[in-house]
């Protein structure tokens, strides 16, 4: 009989520790759009004659779609079919003679990469004079192969090409020879003569190869139908070929790679269980075939492992080099999952045996010698790929795609946890209780890849590609008293170009006067400006306590004068002037993609009050010190006690066995905590160091001081302690704001403002204050909170 090696149990525990902070899937390109021409947004004072469209990954050059689009939605007629140009990242189409006016772009394209369709809409202007606004539709995007059945048949795929992979390499290492070292002869062999091997469970197996195949042809057969791809026969597939409307691309190819080792795969495991089925008691040719055949599934399964990689983004981004790498990930987490479906067969198919704990430990000792070599690949393989498909930090907070990287990461670190219960629990012999937690081990690994196949069909982190915002300048509002009239006038927008003038004129308690005849506007030009004076005379609306007018009265920067007069039938005129701004609009800029992150917990937040740095983490060291020295008290009780004794309730026993699982729950509570804050610290940090362009003289702190009670005081307060008057009940609480500005730089601090806080409510103001307002408010920061203070 077997002694069960205690190295086995660490050596999954490692490698469970390490599939959770290194683990991440297969992981889906989507072909975004990079950059156009004409730009998104954008204003042209020349016709273009070419739409240039650049993607981030490969596209299928035989089914793009682009379309251009008139200000009722209708097509234009004249533009050029979609043709490659420059690569196969980029797409170019010819357009015909356009008039003044809005326009958008309909695309809708096909990685070459993955199969994914990319459905996007974006919007120009053609204005001539360069007077009018640019078009404020939203730059859309979506991905209509990202729908739940995809989703749920790519996810059923990869969960069971991974199963499957991981049961019949644990069979194959570890269930068959610990048959032999601890069964009698003759109880699980076919020769009554011999401790022959515990045949594979084919019949398992073969329902998995199938629904695993189910799962693909599923998968292609809806992402097919969302390409709307030609026939097979127009785009060169083979007969009975599932892939043929993607033709020949490289996803086309990965897929058939993968269709081909899935069927395989499917043949292997379907013969095996006919073969059983047939199997006599002296039967030695099957037995000795069995390894080969386990053999032979393993190397069908790499290739239907790696055809997904192949599809994958880091193959898009890093080549086959790091598709390979990718593949290697995903066998190595698939040998650890193993573990649970390969342990669950082999318990039951020995639940009837004498020697059910012993074979039970002996396979999981022997799988540890996988382990030792899955581990350090899950870790490698992790690091070498978290650049290629996450990106940046911040799109661990700001994206979907990295909210989903951290909860796959929690669910595998509760697998791990329960993986080291299981461990001591088979070692001490107590088999009994191990089915409930090995049930809950592969709920948290399924839902883990649950995440991880979601990953498969959402845009991942590094495909998000900044955004070029068009801002413009606020209304302005005017509140005057001309006589005895009260005056509200707004301007939208005080820059040069189209402009609206609305004026409403009430009595001194608020009513709209119903005897005004004409309001006039004066505009007064800058001194030096070389223009005259103008009057407009406005023209009433639909309410008839409005009047407005519409046009380019303001043409040149500076300060204007502006002159009300209100003519009133059987009244003297009223009249009124006060100053405007006329200022260029912030112009473009590159901005982060948006935050679609869930932000952090409410339950977390909580949390943020705990000191940040080297003293929060060193409170974790009080509950876990508290355990350790329960721990240790205990174990000196049992062996003053001799054998261990019933611990019924109430017992010293049980309750510091309470007291030491609640002390350890506060210390995972405080992590998550700390962790989650130190988590959004580390996306928030700064990407770019940038110098200081205006000086910190005392108008620019003064000018800053304005900008901060305007836009930072309703959250930080005026004296930035966080008591402003929206800070109760957010969460996290905007909280004192000096130890966060005493740490930055100048430049750092300015990209804090400029892109906002990801995973807080504090928003970006890049297209809200122009780039010396910025540094206007980060010169006003630094002289209350100088760089390398400490508040």
């Amino acid at each position: 009989m077997s002694r069960w090696r205690p190295r086995g149990g660490a050596a999954a525990l490692l490698l469970g520790l390490l599939a959770a902070l290194g683990f991440q899937g297969v992981v889906a390109a989507h072909a975004e759009l990079a950059s156009s021409t004409p730009v998104p947004n954008s204003t042209l004072r020349q016709a273009p004659t070419m739409l240039v469209l650049a993607f981030t990954e490969a596209v299928d050059a035989a089914s793009p779609s682009v379309e251009l689009l008139d200000e009722t939605g209708q097509p234009i007629a004249g533009v050029g079919p979609a043709t490659p140009a420059g690569g196969d990242r980029q797409l170019t189409a010819t357009l015909p003679i356009l008039a003044p006016g809005v326009y958008e772009v309909s695309y809708r394209v096909t990685s070459a990469v993955d199969g994914h369709v990319t459905a996007g809409v974006f919007a120009f202007r053609f204005d001539p004079t360069g007077t009018l606004p640019p078009p404020t539709t939203a730059v859309t995007s979506s991905s209509p192969s990202a729908d739940l059945p995809t989703i749920a048949a790519r996810w059923s795929l990869l969960v069971l090409l991974l199963v499957l992979f991981g049961t019949a390499l644990f069979w194959l290492v570890a269930a068959r020879p610990a048959s032999v070292e601890v069964a009698p002869d003759g109880t699980l062999g076919n020769d009554p003569g011999a401790p022959d091997p515990l045949p594979p469970p084919w019949r398992a197996m073969a329902v998995i190869g199938l629904a695993a195949l189910a799962a693909l042809l599923a998968f292609l057969s809806l992402s097919a139908a969302a390409t709307g791809a030609a026939a097979a026969a127009s785009r060169g597939g083979l007969p009975l070929d599932p892939v043929a409307p993607f033709g020949w691309t490289s996803f086309a190819i990965a897929m058939r790679i993968a269709l081909v080792g899935v069927s395989a795969a499917c043949v292997i495991t379907i013969v095996r269980a006919v073969l059983a089925l047939r199997a006599t008691a002296n039967n030695e040719a099957i037995v000795k075939a069995e390894s080969l055949s386990l053999a032979s599934l393993l190397a069908c399964l790499v290739a239907g492992v790696s055809g997904l990689s192949f599809a994958g983004h880091a193959a898009a981004n890093g080549g086959p080099v790091f598709a390979a790498v990718d593949a290697l990930h995903l066998l190595s987490v698939a040998a650890w999952l193993g573990t649970l479906g390969g342990l669950a067969l082999l318990a039951w198919r020995t639940r009837r045996l004498v020697s059910r704990r012993e074979m039970l430990g002996a396979a999981l000792a022997r799988h540890s010698r996988v382990a030792l070599v899955a581990a350090p690949a899950v870790a490698l393989t992790g690091l070498a790929n978290s650049p290629i498909v996450l990106g940046s930090a911040r799109e661990l907070v700001a994206s979907d795609y990295g909210n989903l990287v951290v909860a796959k990461a929690l669910l595998f670190s509760v697998a791990v946890a329960i993986g080291s219960v299981n461990f001591f629990l088979v070692r001490r012999g107590s088999v009994r209780r191990l089915a409930p937690l090995l049930a809950g081990e592969a709920a948290m690994g399924l839902l883990a890849i649950v995440a991880a196949a979601t990953m498969l069909s959402i845009q991942p982190g590094v495909g998000r590609v900044p955004m070029l915002t068009q801002s413009t300048n606020q209304a302005a509002h005017v509140y005057l008293t001309a006589g005895s009239s009260r005056i509200h006038a707004a301007i939208d927008i005080p820059a040069p170009g189209d402009q609206l003038y609305e004026v409403a004129v009430a009595d001194a308690s608020g009513t709209p006067r119903t005897d005004v005849a004409h309001v006039v506007l004066e505009f007064r030009p800058p001194m030096r400006s070389g223009l005259a004076a103008r009057r407009v005379v406005l023209t009433k609306t639909v309410d008839p306590a409005v009047w407005a007018v519409q046009g380019t009265f303001t043409p040149v920067l500076g300060e204007w004068t502006i002159g009300v007069i209100v003519e009133r039938t059987g009244h003297p005129d009223e009249a009124i002037r006060f100053p405007l701004m006329i200022q260029t609009p912030i112009p473009p800029q590159l901005v982060p993609a948006p935050d679609t992150g869930i932000g952090v917990p409410a339950p977390l937040a909580l949390l943020w009050f705990l000191p940040d740095g080297p003293a929060g983490w060193g409170l974790l060291a009080i509950p876990l010190a508290a355990a350790a020295l329960l721990y240790v008290l205990e174990a000196r009780r049992r062996r003053r006690g001799g054998p261990r004794p019933a611990h019924p309730p109430g017992s010293p026993a049980r309750i510091s066995r309470v007291a030491r699982l609640a002390l350890v729950g506060i210390a995972l509570v405080l992590a998550l905590g700390l962790g989650s804050r130190a988590m959004v610290d580390a996306a928030n940090g700064p990407t770019a160091s940038l110098d200081n362009p205006i000086a910190a003289t005392p108008d620019s702190i003064a000018r800053g001081r304005l900008i901060y009670l305007a836009n930072c005081s309703s959250c930080h307060g005026t004296d930035g302690d966080g008591s402003g008057p929206q800070a109760p009940g957010m969460l996290p609480a905007p909280g004192a704001i000096g130890s966060v500005v005493g740490r930055l730089s100048d430049g750092a601090l300015y990209e804090l403002v400029t892109t906002g806080v990801v995973g807080t409510q504090m928003p970006a103001f890049a297209t809200s204050l122009s780039e010396n307002d910025r540094w206007d408010l980060v010169n006003q920061l630094h002289s209350r909170w100088p760089p390398g203070s400490t508040p």
